[in-house]
C-alpha cells in the first residue's frame, strides 16, 4: 500500500500524475485544492483525514505546499512510527522553509526532484538530505497534451509574453517583518509599468 498525502496544487498536479501513470494499492489524504485536482484526473477515490492509515503504509509520498502543514505533519508522523517517506519538491525556491514545522525541520527519508535545476538547488541548500532525481510525471503528461493539440499556424514572428504567479501574500503577510514586501499583486503592478520595455505595442490575449 501506497499513501498519498497533498494539499497544494503543485505538488497536487506532480503526484496525481504519478498516481494516474502508476496503479497501484493507495491510500489518499488531501485536502484543499489537492482534492479537486485528483478527483479530475484519477476519478472516484476515497479520502482519508487521520493519519493512522499511514501505519499501513509500505511508502508514504508527500507534496511540499505551503499553504497548510499537512504534508510537514505528515513527514513528522512518519518519521515518528519508522514509515518510509518521501517529497516531491515541485518548485525552485524556498526549499527548507517546506520542511520547517514549530521551529523544527522534519526531512523525509528521500526527497524528489524533477529536473536537474531542481536537483542542482536541492543539493546545495539541503546538503545532508538524501536527493533523488525522479521525472516530473505531469510535464511529461502536459508535453503530451500541446505537442498534441498545438496549431502551427498560430505561431508567428509577433512576440508572445507568458506571464506567470501565485497567490502567496498571505503566506509573505505572515511571515514577514517588512512594512512593504513582495506579493503577486505589486510584482503584476512593476510588470505592466515595464512592459514598454520588452516591447511598445501589446495587448492582452
Amino acid at each position: 500500500m501506497i499513501s498519498i498525502v497533498s494539499n497544494d496544487s503543485g505538488g497536487a498536479e506532480i503526484l496525481s500524475s504519478l498516481v494516474k501513470k502508476k496503479p497501484n494499492n493507495y491510500n489518499f489524504i488531501l485536502t484543499g485544492p489537492a482534492k479537486k485536482i485528483f478527483k479530475k484526473k484519477i476519478g472516484k477515490f476515497i479520502n482519508k483525514n487521520n493519519f493512522q492509515i499511514l501505519n499501513t503504509s509500505k511508502l508514504v509520498i508527500c507534496g511540499t505546499g505551503w499553504q497548510s502543514n499537512l504534508e510537514k505533519k505528515a513527514i513528522k508522523y512518519c518519521l515518528l512510527n519508522n514509515i518510509k517517506v518521501v517529497a516531491y519538491l515541485d518548485h525552485w525556491i524556498n526549499y527548507k522553509e517546506r520542511f520547517l514545522l514549530n521551529n523544527k525541520y522534519y526531512f523525509p527519508n528521500e526527497i524528489w526532484v524533477g529536473d536537474k535545476y531542481a536537483k542542482k538547488i536541492a543539493k546545495k541548500e539541503l546538503k545532508k538530505q538524501n536527493i533523488k532525481l525522479k521525472l516530473n510525471p505531469y510535464f511529461q503528461d502536459l508535453k503530451k497534451i500541446f505537442s498534441s493539440k498545438i496549431n502551427r499556424r498560430l505561431i508567428s514572428k509577433k512576440k508572445n509574453i507568458l506571464y506567470l504567479s501565485e497567490p502567496i501574500k498571505n503566506h509573505v503577510k505572515k511571515n514577514s517583518s517588512k512594512k512593504t514586501y513582495y506579493n503577486e499583486y505589486n510584482c503584476l503592478d512593476f510588470f505592466l509599468k515595464n512592459i514598454n520595455k520588452i516591447c511598445k505595442k501589446w495587448s492582452l490575449k
